[in-house]
């Protein structure tokens, strides 16, 4: 006992200290902020109210998981909120998650080689490390939004770890506890309802010999059926949004791109090369990625089955089955087969849970290793002379052993381990090193969005949004405007986007060169013409801007007002009040300018403020110049 706490403890620590570099102030945009201090009934922290909401909005970003938004909510109302608490939450929480592992793999372990759980520690420690140090962990770890993943394996795995304890000993305690926390996990995220199949597999590989009893499993797959008709209905009704297609995709592309992602998950397991965000799969990757997944799926196949003939007269004949299954099963709703899935079927973070299934070949098979090398006995049982069990010897000299039995005692063995076992863990252990080598810039990566994306863009050059998101930083931060544009183009042909062209427009109102401002009224001719189709504002900012410097102030004062009520504006609003003040004011509209420009007086940007009071002055002193976009 003290060995395993020992070993517990262990795992802790080092998976704690290998993730402590993502406990930063940056984060991604991408959900992030909508998940947080966006969302209406998280910002404001844990109160019985926001715990309500969580639960009856169903379509908050387009996916239900009220307990990961009540986690949110304790971030706040507990530790003051902030991206570094809820980076440090989350590390602790993978931290927890790989102790558990640990526990998975002991317990099972224990039920396929059969041997003492004292011998099984070092395999189980080694496995539940190489599950937890894995750079493919980062993303569900360093990524805020992530949370969702730690949550439903934190309770899916107690799930799992307490359903092998009712199969073995029974009891309508252990049966209730397990349902409770399988019903947790649902509402983590709705991705648990794959746990009744996992519950079977753990019935029929690990214990064979239980006898089946369907009305055990019956509320189970209830549960699951209830939580994947509200995945449905949040997936196809995001909160906010239009109504989305839920099946938006052919079918024979859903296959494919389910294949080609089963095949890179195995191939990005063994070999960690290219680890990053948001991936492309079959859409934009094919041929190149779709045909390595396809070729390593179609090999991790033939091994599977050839260890299942090696091992078909051997105790441990399940061990092949139970791995495979669980690997497809736990990661089989978020393959994209269902629901809306664009090139989104493919992501680290989903196989948080079904990793676990390769850190159990590898406990299972150190633990093969180590059994048929353990010392003998010292106490065996009595022997005849030569050396089999039988009768006792007779004594060599009956008063110097009379009243006490022969034993042969066994020639004392050598506690050191054989070489194939040696080689083994030095395998295992430079693999472990090799994956901190790679996790640690992987981990760096997730801090930012310009630091995520660049990763994607170095592996990916093509990715639309990665393109995107670099064109946004060049214009917008790094100077580098002509290669922000040619970016945001280049993001623009590659899939054709609103936020894109949105963003394209703006940059290109601001530049300002050749034919740019034909461009921004080309982009938006629709909006131009109704302007309530603009939602988030930022088009008729661009076309607001392009009136302003062609000397349209009538219709750039049409185009900023309108801009300022856009009902999802997401960017700032200073800069359109303070276009809008300054257009009013060339247009003869001059106190309706002053009272715009005083509301700029507080504002925090102190370009903008002390542009404003420049005008104001102006506008003050009577002077009739015609202001300019700056």
């Amino acid at each position: 006992m003290r060995h395993s706490f020992l070993s517990a403890a262990a795992i802790f620590l080092l998976t704690v200290i290998a993730f402590v570099g993502a406990v930063t102030d940056g984060h991604l945009h991408l959900d992030d902020w909508g998940y947080t201090y966006g969302c209406a009934f998280v910002k404001d922290g844990f109160s019985v109210a926001n715990v309500v909401k969580a639960f009856l909005d169903l379509g908050n970003g387009g996916i239900w998981m009220p307990l990961t938004s009540l986690s949110y909510m304790l971030d706040i109302s507990l530790f003051g909120g902030g991206w570094r608490v809820n980076h440090a939450v989350n590390v602790v929480l993978h931290g927890f998650n790989a102790v558990l592992v640990f526990a998975f793999l002991l317990t099972a372990a224990k039920r396929i080689v059969g041997d003492k759980k004292e011998s099984l520690l070092w395999p189980c420690l080694v496995g539940a490390l190489l599950w937890s140090l894995h750079p493919m962990r980062a993303e569900a770890v360093v990524w805020v939004a992530s949370r969702k993943e730690e949550l439903w394996v934190f309770f899916g795995l107690l799930a799992s770890l307490g359903w092998m304890s009712y199969l073995a000993k029974g009891g309508t305690g252990r049966y209730l506890l397990t349902g409770a926390l399988f019903v947790l996990s649902c509402l983590s995220k709705p991705t648990a309802v794959c746990f009744p199949v996992v519950a079977l597999l753990i019935q029929f590989c690990l214990f064979a010999g239980k006898r089946f009893q369907m009305r055990h499993y019956v509320p189970l797959f209830l549960v699951s059926f209830l939580i994947g008709l509200v995945a449905i209905h949040s997936q196809s009704n995001p909160t906010g949004m239009d109504r989305i297609d839920f099946h938006d995709t052919s079918t024979a592309w859903c296959l494919l791109n389910a294949a080609v992602s089963l095949g890179l998950y195995v191939a990005h397991t063994f070999v960690p090369v290219g680890i990053h965000m948001d991936y492309r799969a079959v859409f934009g990757g094919w041929p190149l990625d779709g045909a390595l997944g396809l070729v390593v799926l179609a090999g991790a196949f033939v091994v599977v089955g050839l260890a299942a003939w090696l091992l078909r007269r051997r105790p441990e004949r399940r061990l092949p089955l139970f791995v495979c299954a669980w690997f497809v099963v736990t990661v089989m709703p978020v393959l994209g087969l269902l629901g809306v899935t664009g090139d989104k079927a493919y992501a680290d973070r989903y196989t948080y849970l079904p990793a676990v299934a390769v850190s159990l070949i590898v406990a299972v098979t150190l633990a093969l290793l180590r059994q048929g090398h353990e010392a003998q006995p010292l106490n065996p049982q009595p022997s005849t002379p030569n050396g089999s069990p039988g009768r006792l010897a007779p004594p060599a000299s009956a008063k110097a052993t009379e009243g006490r039995p022969n034993y042969q005692l066994p020639t004392p063995q050598p506690s050191t381990l054989p070489p194939q076992t040696l080689v083994a863990n030095m395998c295992v252990v430079t693999f472990m090193a090799m994956e901190v080598w790679v996790l640690l810039p992987v981990v760096r990566s997730f801090s930012t969005d310009y630091f995520a994306y660049s990763r994607v863009l170095r592996y990916d050059p093509e990715h639309w949004r990665a393109l995107r998101v670099i064109g946004c930083e060049y214009c917008a931060r790094q100077n580098r405007m002509d290669e922000g544009i040619d970016m945001l183009k280049r993001s623009l042909d590659k899939r054709p986007s609103q936020q894109t062209a949105d963003t394209l427009a703006y940059t290109l109102a601001c530049r300002g060169k050749g034919d740019d401002f034909d461009e921004v009224k080309r982009l938006g001719r629709t909006v131009a013409a109704t302007p309530s189709l603009d939602k988030g504002g930022m088009m008729l900012d661009a076309l607001g801007i392009t009136a302003m410097r062609e000397g349209d102030d009538a219709s750039a004062v049409r185009y900023f007002s309108a801009a300022l009520v856009a009902p999802r504006r997401t960017h700032s609003n200073v800069h359109s009040m303070l276009n809008l003040g300054l257009s009013l004011a060339n247009t003869g509209r001059r106190a309706e300018a002053l009272k715009v420009l005083q509301k700029l007086m507080g504002v925090s940007n102190e370009k903008v403020r002390r542009r404003a009071a420049e005008a104001i002055r102006c506008l003050s002193a009577g002077e009739c110049a015609r202001f300019s976009w700056k």
